[in-house]
């Protein structure tokens, strides 16, 4: 029971730093759309009234370019922390032993955790060989990684500016270190 109310309590930590980290890209390609948008009336309106000019057509067609880019890379970043939250949180409700990248694995993980380094100059930084994998239980992993993390940042940073926490794994003689 202790276990299953860990999980939630580090789910719902998780659920909410990922909405955090979620608006930020949102936010910004919903002001592109609506620029595009705006910018599209008025040069609707300047088409009916036959006065669009070749330069106000180079312009708005700038601004579609630039703006359609931002929109796009802001959706993928968004994409990309669902996906590495929904992986996440998939393991941390279902305890499967399963066969795992390790490197892969931490480093969603730590997406989700991007929102507990916001204000801070702490970082993390990894070794771990990129082909390393283990079968195991990822929720559990997770857990345990999310907990260590998050520990050294409120308790183990006390006056401290710019915290490196190092995570070190490989593998020695069959063993995980």
């Amino acid at each position: 029971q202790q276990i299953i109310s860990e999980n939630k309590a580090v789910l719902g930590s998780l659920v909410s730093g990922v909405a955090h980290e979620i608006n930020t890209p949102i936010g910004i390609a919903v002001t592109g759309a609506s620029l595009i948008s705006d910018e599209s009336k008025n040069m609707q309106k300047l088409f009916n009234e036959n006065q669009l000019l070749k330069s106000d057509m180079n312009e708005y067609l700038k601004l579609c370019q630039e703006s359609s880019e931002l929109i796009l890379s802001n959706m993928r970043k968004a994409a990309d922390l669902v996906s590495s939250f929904k992986q996440v949180s998939v393991d941390q409700s279902v305890e499967e032993k399963r066969l795992f990248n390790v490197r892969s694995y931490i480093d969603e993980l730590l997406v989700s955790l991007k929102s507990k380094f916001r204000g801070t100059s702490h970082r993390v930084t990894v070794n771990c060989d990129p082909q390393l994998q283990i079968e195991s239980y990822p929720g559990a992993f997770s857990q345990i990684l999310t907990n260590f993390i998050l520990n050294s940042l409120l308790h183990g940073f006390e006056g401290v500016e710019n915290g490196i926490i190092t995570i070190d794994f490989y593998q020695s003689e069959n063993e995980y270190i």
